[in-house]
């Protein structure tokens, strides 16, 4: 049996692919998304520079970038894991499930958000990637629901339906 880590840096086959990229988009929108937009709002609280009007940064704020247009990177890792998933039935225990998938894309278009907000840093050439990045996000969540709308009607081939254990080959 495969480790978690093996599973996630050296994927074999399609359902372990989908596997790794989930993993790794929720890990980059965690560490490059989340965190930077925490640390801003603290450093921005911390001086008294946040706001300027309820809804709207200051000026001077923030003062580094919080790197919402690396955001792409996990949005188009998450729309490939979705779009692979399709024909999958996907493990139940052990594994990503849809749900967690649509629920990263919606953190993800969250994090795009506030983040398109405070940061003003982005180079000129970098203006349409968070909206990109909310577009893909959006996306998935749109894909999966729809997924999950023809599963609950049974329209779907019967290949695709079901639960995948990790003791069974596919």
């Amino acid at each position: 049996m495969r480790t978690n880590w093996e599973r996630r840096a050296r994927p074999q086959g399609r359902l372990e692919m989908v596997y790794a990229l989930h993993f790794w988009s929720m890990l980059w929108i965690m560490l490059l998304g989340v965190l930077p937009v925490i640390v801003a709002m603290a450093i921005g609280a911390l001086n008294g520079t946040a706001v300027d009007g309820p809804f709207f940064p200051a000026p001077d704020y923030p003062a580094f970038s919080t790197l919402s247009a690396g955001l792409v990177v996990p949005a188009l890792a998450l729309t490939l894991a979705a779009v692979i998933s399709l024909p999958l039935p996907l493990e139940d225990r052990r594994g990503p499930r849809r749900t967690d998938m649509a629920w990263m894309a919606v953190l993800g278009i969250g994090v795009t958000l506030v983040s398109l907000v405070l940061d003003d840093g982005r180079p000129e050439w970098l203006h349409w990637a968070p909206y990109a990045a909310a577009g893909f996000f959006g996306a998935v969540v749109v894909l999966l629901a729809g997924r999950g709308l023809l599963s609950s009607m049974q329209l779907l081939p019967k290949a695709w339906r079901g639960t995948y254990r990790s003791t069974d080959s596919v």
